[in-house]
């Protein structure tokens, strides 16, 4: 398969391209998924944040804490 082609995932929720949790993906599956596959995958947060300032660089951490506990 094509697997040992990827070396990189882009993080963007949809709707809006934002962090994880804001829109329609389901990231701790996708995660679990792409992890089972090959821990070693980059993953890389191409995508802007929901809320501004500190409150939303909070929100960001929290958001990927939800979704990735592997």
């Amino acid at each position: 398969m094509t697997w040992d082609e990827i070396a990189y995932f882009q993080i963007g929720d949809n709707p809006g391209r934002k962090e994880p949790t804001t829109g329609e993906i389901n990231y701790k599956n996708v995660f679990k998924f792409i992890h089972d596959k090959n821990p070693e995958f980059i993953m890389g947060m191409e995508h802007g944040i929901s809320k501004e300032g500190i409150e939303g660089e909070k929100r960001l951490v929290e958001a990927y804490k939800e979704v990735d506990d592997f």
